[in-house]
Formats: C-alpha cells, sequence, structure tokens
C-alpha cells in the first residue's frame, strides 16, 4: 500500500489563493413603527444586567420605549420555545434592572419573558407557557433557565436554575 502526500507550495512567482470570505452579516431589521433600518449598537462594557459587550438593534428615530428592535446574538433562543406570532421559536430574556418600557412596574426586575427572537412581530409575554393574555401575576413569573452563566443565577443541582435569595441587582 502505498500513499501519496500532495503538497502545494507558494512561490513568489505564484499568485496565493483568496482566503475563505466570511458570509456577509444581516442588517439589523426594520422599526415596527416607522419602517427604519436599524441601527447596530453593542451594551456598554458596566452593565449591570449580565448583557456587557451584547450586540442589539434600535430605531434611531422613535422615542427611547419605542427604540428597541432585537438583540443579534442567539441568547435565549431554543427550538423549544413557544412560537412568537411569525412562528417561529421565541427568544426567552429577563427584565433588566431599568427599563423605559411602559407597563414594566418596578418589583420585576430578574423575571423571565418571552419576544419575538427576530425583531419583526410584536410577540410579549411574562408567562411561562408564553401565553399572551397580558403580564403574568406574581404565581405565574419564571426565571430564565436558557439564560446561564448571566450574573444572579445559581444551579439547585438537579438541572433547573432558580433565583438566588439575594437580590439580582
Amino acid at each position: 500500500m502505498t500513499i501519496r502526500i500532495v503538497v502545494k507550495l507558494e512561490t513568489p512567482d505564484s499568485p496565493a489563493s483568496d482566503p475563505p470570505q466570511a458570509p456577509p452579516k444581516p442588517l439589523p431589521p426594520t422599526c415596527r413603527t416607522c419602517n427604519t433600518r436599524g441601527s447596530l449598537q453593542y451594551v456598554k462594557p458596566d452593565n449591570p444586567n449580565g448583557n456587557a459587550g451584547r450586540p442589539y438593534s434600535i430605531c434611531p428615530k422613535c422615542p427611547p420605549y419605542q427604540r428597541w428592535l432585537r438583540w443579534e446574538d442567539a441568547r435565549g433562543i431554543h427550538i423549544t420555545n413557544p412560537p412568537c406570532h411569525c412562528g417561529k421559536p421565541s427568544r426567552q430574556d429577563r427584565i433588566g434592572r431599568s427599563s423605559t418600557r411602559p407597563g414594566k412596574p418596578a418589583g420585576k426586575a430578574g423575571w423571565g419573558f418571552w419576544t419575538c427572537a427576530e425583531g419583526v412581530c410584536r410577540y410579549y409575554s411574562e408567562v411561562l407557557d408564553g401565553d399572551v393574555q397580558g403580564t403574568a401575576a406574581e404565581g405565574e413569573r419564571f426565571i430564565p433557565w436558557l439564560l446561564l452563566g448571566m450574573s444572579g443565577y445559581s444551579g439547585s443541582g438537579d438541572g433547573v436554575w432558580i433565583r438566588k435569595e439575594m437580590p439580582l441587582f
């Protein structure tokens, strides 16, 4: 049995082949309110919600409480998540320490919610099963288990993620 090894040598007289190109990054989504193309941003390093450095898109024209479009990563997206109005799996996220979104009263920081992962439809639910009949009552709120590794969460040892006794923020 003979093994043949072929080696291609580049010399100054032979042109080097072009390096592989990365696929083009998708454009940020269009704003659902004003139809303006979103602007890509990055969360500041001192973010207290565990999102430092994450890419996201906002509308450059809308007021602050309507600017949010979507996260530009895959954190919190899983095939088993409830479907959003687009029919695709939603994104699991958690309510941050401060929010400019109307209807997010104090005391909800750290609790989970579902939202459209693509930033296309207006799907939003704070209920564990993804029902959109309103916001979750105290007993229906859930801890976002897909956000492992974010500050304020601890494993219980049985695969269930629980909220620490100390405040999340």
